[in-house]
């Protein structure tokens, strides 16, 4: 789970948070570069990426943001999507992900 929004008080989240499936528990992790919500994650590669979404000035995203197990940081792709999207899906389809929405 990475970043979020409500509404009711316009709070904004950058954080992020992973569960472990072996032991049943949640955990915290990296802190995102920056706001984002609305994105759709997708696994990816023993990974997942963070795909689109928003920021705090309501602009959609084309970025894509990799998590890394081994320095427990979020890595900027250099790959974008053709089109600022949020509020979508991403699944894995072969090698590429591909997000609708």
């Amino acid at each position: 789970m990475a970043g979020g929004h409500l509404s009711e008080n316009d709070q904004y989240w950058s954080s992020s948070e992973i569960y472990n499936t072996e032991t049943q528990e949640w955990r915290e992790g990296p802190t995102l570069p920056h706001t984002i919500y609305a994105s759709s994650s997708v696994q990816y590669d023993n990974t997942f990426l963070l795909v689109g979404g928003r920021n705090y000035s309501y602009q959609y995203l084309d970025t894509i943001y990799q998590y890394n197990q081994t320095s427990e940081t979020w890595i900027l792709r250099p790959e974008r999507l053709s089109t600022p999207k949020g509020f979508m899906a991403a699944v894995l389809a072969g090698p590429p992900v591909a997000a609708c929405g």
